[in-house]
C-alpha cells in the first residue's frame, strides 16, 4: 500500500501540473476575445463619431452658405439706401437691412457653435484612432506572446501525459478516477497525510477507529469531510494516537505485570493494644 500511496503522491504533482496548463490553455481564447472586444467597441465608437462629423460638417458647410447669402441681403440693402427718396422706401429698406443683420448675428453665433463641437469632435477622434491603433498592436502583442506560450504549455502537456502513463498501469482504474478528480476539485492536493489525528487537507479532527484504520492501511482510505486520500505518517505515534491502539494489538498486557509487584498489604492496625486495654478498664 505504501508503493500506491508514493505513485498517488507523484501523480498528484503531475495531475496538478497539468490541470493548471489546461486551464490556462482554455482562458486564452476568453482572453483574446476580451482584447478583441476592446478593439471592436473603440472601432464602433470611432465609426459613430464618423458619422457624427459627417453631419456636424454638413451644418457647418449649410450655415456658412447661409451666412454669406445673409451678409450679401444685407451689403445688397445697404447699397439701395443711397437710392431711397421716401421716409416709406427708408423704414422698409432699413427693417431689412436690420433683418439680415440679425440673421447674420444668428447664424454667425450657430457657426461658432458648432464649429467648436467639430473641433472637439475633431480631437476626440483623434485621440480614439490613436488608442485603437494602441489596442491593435497590444492585441497583436498578446497574441503572439500566447502562441509561443501555448507551444511551450502544449510540449509540457505531452510530458507530462507521459510520466502519468508511467505512473498509472498499476493503480486500480475506479481510484485513479476518483484522484483525479479530488485533484480538479480541490486544487491540485489529492493525497494528504494525518497528523495527530487530523486531516491536514481539511483540518477535521477524524473519528479514533477510522484514524487506526488508515494506520494500517489495508485499503485506501479517503477523509470523510473532504473526499482526498489519507495515509498515516510515519513518526505520528504520540501521545495523542495511543488511544487509538486496538484491543487486540494490546494484547495480554496483564501477562506483563510482575505479580510480586501486587503482594497482599496487611491492613493498618487503629488502635494498638495498649489503648485497647484502657478502654477496657473504663
Amino acid at each position: 500500500m505504501q508503493e500506491v500511496f508514493e505513485k498517488l503522491q507523484q501523480l498528484q504533482e503531475v495531475l496538478a501540473e497539468r490541470y493548471e496548463i489546461e486551464r490556462h490553455l482554455s482562458a486564452i481564447p476568453k482572453q483574446l476575445s476580451t482584447q478583441s472586444d476592446v478593439v471592436a467597441r473603440l472601432r464602433k465608437s470611432y465609426g459613430e463619431k464618423e458619422h457624427a462629423h459627417a453631419g456636424l460638417s454638413e451644418i457647418v458647410s449649410r450655415l456658412r452658405i447661409d451666412l454669406g447669402d445673409a451678409q450679401i441681403v444685407r451689403e445688397s440693402a445697404e447699397r439701395r439706401m443711397e437710392a431711397v427718396k421716401t421716409q416709406r422706401e427708408f423704414e422698409a429698406l432699413e427693417k431689412e437691412i436690420n433683418d439680415a443683420a440679425l440673421e447674420e448675428d444668428r447664424l454667425r453665433h450657430e457657426l461658432r457653435k458648432h464649429d467648436q463641437e467639430l473641433q472637439a469632435l475633431n480631437e476626440a477622434m483623434q485621440s480614439e484612432l490613436e488608442l485603437i491603433q494602441d489596442q491593435e498592436q497590444e492585441l497583436n502583442d498578446v497574441e503572439r506572446s500566447v502562441q509561443k506560450e501555448s507551444e511551450k504549455d502544449e510540449q509540457r502537456l505531452r510530458e507530462l501525459l507521459i510520466e502519468e502513463q508511467r505512473l498509472t498501469p498499476d493503480l486500480d482504474v475506479s481510484l485513479l478516477h476518483k484522484f483525479e478528480s479530488i485533484i480538479k476539485n480541490k486544487l491540485g492536493l489529492g493525497i494528504v497525510g494525518i497528523r495527530s489525528g487530523v486531516c491536514s487537507g481539511c483540518h477535521i479532527v477524524l473519528p479514533a477507529n477510522f484514524v487506526n484504520e488508515v494506520r494500517m492501511a489495508h485499503k485506501v482510505e479517503f477523509c470523510p469531510y473532504c473526499s482526498r486520500v489519507l495515509y498515516f505518517e510515519n513518526g505520528d505515534v504520540d501521545e495523542f494516537f495511543t488511544g487509538y491502539i486496538d484491543a487486540d494489538e494490546m494484547g495480554g498486557l496483564i501477562d506483563l505485570v510482575d505479580e510480586d509487584d501486587f503482594e497482599e498489604e496487611e491492613p493498618p492496625t487503629l488502635i494498638d493494644d495498649e489503648m485497647a486495654g484502657d478502654y477496657e478498664d473504663n
